[in-house]
């Protein structure tokens, strides 16, 4: 379930400038930044990528500067998801079956806008869903299914690992303090390297992963938490069924080894959908 916003200044608010297509969805892109209006009270434009879990011995690197925010198009009134907050949904079509997903912009404004991003440009169709993690299985303490662009640079040696080559820049990291989106079964979240590097990849929380919150999971993680941007709405039996396949698929980096699936899953199609009326 969502928390309550915590009772505390006002977030900063601002995108990666060009980051976002304002064209045929330009009203529902004022919709979504309207929405984070609303939970502003007005725009305080201020100011790794790392497939889960992380490495024990690696330090956090401080949060990327934000670049300028894009220029804000006309609020418009928000849509109310199943929690009667501002909402977007879409839809990833996969071999597998389908994964409707509920997206919130209030909440993580510039998590859940980079998503729309990749969807509405294309960028997720042919991707994968090519990794899974279960808690007490190869030493693991989480339960998730990833994915993304980077399939193949998971199963190749690791070197493009630390810097991918992706279509849209970084984001900002958004913790689930602020958000009060926690990591539990059927979130989907940012995965990453140290903070402000998320982008491309995603993962959906198969079980409860507190340890992926902000302040969570001891000495072993850095603390800052993976940032969650929406959930499920259905097909958390197609995750799972994914989640079972064969996980023995080549590794270049020794903690991917036992995670990748031996046959990725594809994507076939990603859509942001909209509303008839709209």
């Amino acid at each position: 379930m969502l928390l309550p916003l915590p009772d505390s200044s006002p977030r900063a608010f601002g995108l990666q400038a060009g980051s976002f297509p304002f064209g045929a969805r330009a009203r529902i892109a004022a919709r979504v930044l309207g929405a984070a209006c609303l939970l502003l009270g007005a725009f305080g434009c201020a100011d790794g990528e790392r497939p889960i879990p992380p490495s024990s011995t690696e330090q956090a690197a401080p949060p990327t500067e934000q670049a300028a925010p894009a220029a804000l198009p006309k609020a418009a009134p928000p849509l109310e998801g199943a929690d009667g907050e501002a909402a977007e949904r879409v839809l990833l079509e996969t071999e597998r079956g389908e994964i409707e997903i509920e997206i919130y912009p209030t909440r993580a404004p510039q998590s859940a806008m980079n998503f729309l991003a990749y969807v509405e440009q294309g960028h997720y169709e042919g991707a994968t869903l090519y990794r899974v993690t279960r808690r007490g299985v190869g030493g693991s303490s989480i339960s998730v299914v990833q994915g993304g662009l980077l399939a193949e640079t998971m199963a190749g040696d690791g070197s493009e690992y630390e810097e991918p080559d992706r279509p849209l820049p970084p984001i900002e990291h958004e913790p689930t303090t602020l958000t009060g989106i926690p990591n539990e079964r059927g979130t989907i979240a940012y995965a990453r390297l140290a903070p402000g590097t998320a982008g491309s990849e995603f993962f959906f929380n198969i079980e409860d992963n507190r340890v992926l919150d902000t302040g969570e999971g001891g000495p072993e993680r850095d603390g800052f938490g993976y940032a969650t941007f929406g959930r499920v709405l259905r097909g958390m039996d197609v995750l799972e069924a994914i989640q079972a396949l064969p996980a023995d698929g080549a590794a270049g980096i020794e903690m991917l080894r036992g995670q990748i699936l031996r046959e990725p899953v594809t994507i076939h199609s990603a859509r942001w959908l909209v509303d008839d009326a709209e």
